[in-house]
């Protein structure tokens, strides 16, 4: 099980280091958003599995506090992307 969960992270950094490409190299705006996006989610994955590897309840909450924040911060991204303005 300690095996799989090593992997597991390192599966889950590398594909954050991708998208992190994708965010730099993006090109267009749309592109970097839907890279950052991803990459917030797959943080949040990050914290889970660390969670259950390190058997604490605070990393859980902090995934569920990313997630929540990330799902925010598109919405507004999307919307001042479709109408060039937040509210």
């Amino acid at each position: 099980m300690n095996i799989f969960l090593w992997v597991t992270l390192a599966i889950l950094v590398l594909c954050v280091l991708m998208t992190a490409l994708k965010l730099v190299k993006g090109p267009e705006m749309s592109d970097r958003l839907v890279a950052a996006s991803v990459s917030t989610h797959i943080i949040t994955f990050i914290l889970a599995v660390a969670g259950v590897y390190g058997e604490t309840d605070l990393l859980f909450d902090a995934a569920l506090l990313t997630a929540l924040v990330s799902f925010a911060a598109t919405v507004v991204m999307a919307k001042y992307l479709t109408r060039n303005k937040v509210l």
